[in-house]
């Protein structure tokens, strides 16, 4: 797996910033930590009474650990880097950056929908949408059926948006590639005709078939 930059995190917006700096601080060192996540081979030291106020999934998690007599907690199927962004937005909203958030945006999703944070989720929906993520229609029914899963509106909003337009631009294609020159307005008409250097002048009809005669030489000349 490849994870993408982890430097200039920024910050989502929050009610006491003083306080959460204190708090991530309190994450970063460690200090009097009394929970201890094993991700992927790392360790997060965590504070427990932070995880009741913030993130109680999390928290009822070490506890059931903490009856079982371990204050190690084993997470499975979260990359380390995104279970470490799970613990900073906890502790004080902190986002990733946005070259993280675009290289492993479904992975964070996944992981805040895991622990019921639901700012978390909508935060990294806005940063997708909002940065254009579905930009091909390979990856759009992906994203819709991603969406749809977890319960991220805004994002499947976007996906069948962009699938909706995408449709209707190859539609209005096909439709003016198949028209005949009598679907042909009488601006088009002359448009077509001046290019090739004929009269221009004459009713609707009487450029119809001087367009279509046109078209008869021009076939004929490339059978020739």
């Amino acid at each position: 797996i490849q994870v993408k930059g982890r430097s200039d995190d920024f910050y989502h917006p929050v009610k006491d910033i003083a306080r959460n700096q204190l708090q991530l601080q309190l994450l970063k060192s460690g200090r009097k930590s009394d929970v201890v996540f094993k991700v992927g081979g790392k360790s997060f030291s965590a504070h427990s009474q932070i995880l009741c106020a913030n993130a109680p999934l999390l928290s009822e998690i070490s506890e059931i650990c903490d009856q079982e007599g371990s204050s190690t907690v084993a997470i499975n199927g979260i990359h380390p880097d995104v279970f470490r962004y799970v613990l900073k937005h906890t502790y004080a909203g902190v986002m990733p950056s946005l070259s993280f958030v675009l290289g492993c945006g479904k992975m964070l999703i996944d992981a805040a929908n895991r622990y019921e944070l639901v700012e978390m989720t909508m935060a990294v929906e806005n940063i997708l949408v909002n940065e254009c993520i579905i930009d091909n229609a390979e990856n759009v029914s992906d994203y819709i059926l991603f969406a749809d899963a977890k319960s991220c509106p805004l994002l499947k909003e976007y996906a069948i948006s962009f699938l909706t337009t995408r449709w209707l631009s190859e539609i209005m294609l096909i439709l003016k590639t198949h028209a005949s020159e009598e679907d042909m307005s009488v601006t088009e008409l002359r448009k077509e005709l001046g290019k090739r250097g004929l009269d221009v002048d004459g009713s609707k009809q009487a450029l119809v078939s001087r367009f279509q005669e046109a078209k008869r030489r021009r076939t004929d000349s490339e059978s020739d």
